[in-house]
């Protein structure tokens, strides 16, 4: 969440078309920097979006989304000037890109109060 420094707000794999590499990956990876019961996974999917050439993408989530309000008032804890995540991006608005593109998203939920949001 936006409590983590930059180069640790978003931990993803790469693209992956290898069901393997993309399991050795994951037994690299932990949840950390938690803030209260909502995610940054507007970021993920913000990446995803960033890239045309992905037409599939997994979403693994041991929280729900961060609301609008949520991602502006966490956002305002740490100047994000000068980085990658330097413009806010929103849950709806790239779940609707996505959508729009017809991007098949595969999303699996770990805990069962993110139940709702996957």
């Amino acid at each position: 969440n936006y409590n983590a420094p930059e180069p640790e707000l978003l931990l993803y794999s790469g693209w992956q078309n290898d069901p393997t590499s993309l399991d050795k990956w994951l037994s690299t990876v932990s949840p950390d920097y938690g803030w209260g019961i909502r995610e940054a996974v507007e970021i993920a999917l913000h990446l995803v979006n960033e890239d045309e050439n992905v037409n599939e993408v997994i979403v693994i989530g041991d929280a729900a989304p961060n609301t609008r309000q949520e991602t502006d008032e966490k956002r305002k804890m740490i100047n994000w000037s000068g980085t990658a995540f330097e413009t806010a991006a929103y849950c709806d608005d790239e779940l609707q890109k996505l959508k729009t593109r017809g991007l098949k998203i595969n999303s699996f939920y770990l805990v069962d109060h993110a139940k709702a949001a996957f």
